[in-house]
Parts: C-alpha cells; sequence; structure tokens
C-alpha cells in the first residue's frame, strides 16, 4: 500500500490512510504509532480510504472530502 501523505482540505492537517480488511500484528502497531486507522473489513462506496488526524470527523472517499458531523460534502 502506498503511503498518501496528503493535508486535509478542511483544516489542514495530515491526513492517514484508513486500512480495511483483517489486521496484522504490525497494523495494529501502525495504528498505536497513529500511521494509520483500522477501518474494519465492510467496505461500501462509502467507506473512507483517508481520515485527518487533526478531526477525525473529517475523512476522504476516493478524493471526495466529507465532513462527517453534518453530512456535508465540501
Amino acid at each position: 500500500m502506498s503511503s498518501k501523505a496528503s493535508a486535509c482540505p478542511v483544516c489542514g492537517a495530515r491526513m492517514i490512510p484508513v486500512l480495511h480488511g483483517f489486521p496484522c500484528k504490525g497494523d495494529w502497531e501502525r495504528q498505536k504509532r497513529g500511521e494509520v486507522v483500522l477501518g474494519g473489513c465492510i467496505i461500501s462506496a462509502t467507506t473512507p480510504d483517508r481520515v485527518c488526524k487533526g478531526d477525525p470527523a473529517h475523512w476522504l472517499r476516493k478524493g471526495t472530502v466529507v465532513e462527517e458531523r453534518g453530512g456535508l460534502y465540501l
């Protein structure tokens, strides 16, 4: 998986990737270090692929910015 080091378009904080599927030991360690978010194994059309480290309510799905709190598409 390639690292997607980008800035949140809402607040400017770093975006980190969301890992989907059953996590291995290394994935748990990466999550503890704040490098990734474990997203579970259920994937749908609205599943995010990146999450903002500054505000987890900000997330990206295939380039679409969504602020989850209000359901706003920015």
